[in-house]
């Protein structure tokens, strides 16, 4: 894979993984404030989207936690990641292989939580901005993995 596309892929990473991690704290400040009675929540279309009953879902919090929380703990590792590859540094295969596998259990739940949201009639914004973030992510991993000399030949 060339210099100016490897690059132009962890710029692709970089920027999706500042995406999810805004979603994923406006999702976790959303999940905090829906236990506040007093509180309003920052989707702000509650009227077209219906996110102001799905902070408080039971599948919001599948592991016993705001789901959200696991993107404040994994967009950050693959942002930092992202902007060592953009510094030049080689990442060894296995980090990105790890990369992947995170990437697309991310993009797992973030597709569960959308179709729950769907089934329920209540589809958060932000959900949706993860997901996009998680597919993003998931794609530009796996190109980035798959060197030229990897992929498959065709006769």
């Amino acid at each position: 894979m060339s210099q100016p596309a490897a690059s132009r892929q962890s710029l692709v990473l970089a920027i999706a993984a500042g995406i999810g991690l805004l979603a994923s704290a406006v999702m976790s400040i959303d999940a905090y404030l829906s236990a506040l009675a007093w509180a309003a929540l920052t989707c702000g279309v509650e009227e077209v989207a219906g996110c102001a009953a799905l902070a408080p879902a039971a599948h919001a919090d599948l592991l016993g936690f705001p789901n959200a929380l696991l993107g404040l703990a994994a967009w950050p590792v693959v942002l930092t990641l992202a902007i060592a590859r953009l510094s030049g540094v080689r990442l060894p295969s296995a980090t990105l292989l790890v990369v992947l596998v995170g990437a697309l259990a991310g993009l797992a739940l973030t597709l569960w939580e959308s179709w729950q949201g769907l089934l329920a009639g209540d589809l958060d914004p932000w959900v949706v901005v993860s997901l996009v973030a998680a597919l993003a992510a998931t794609i530009t991993t796996l190109r980035l993995r798959l060197k030229p000399s990897e992929r498959a030949q065709t006769p």
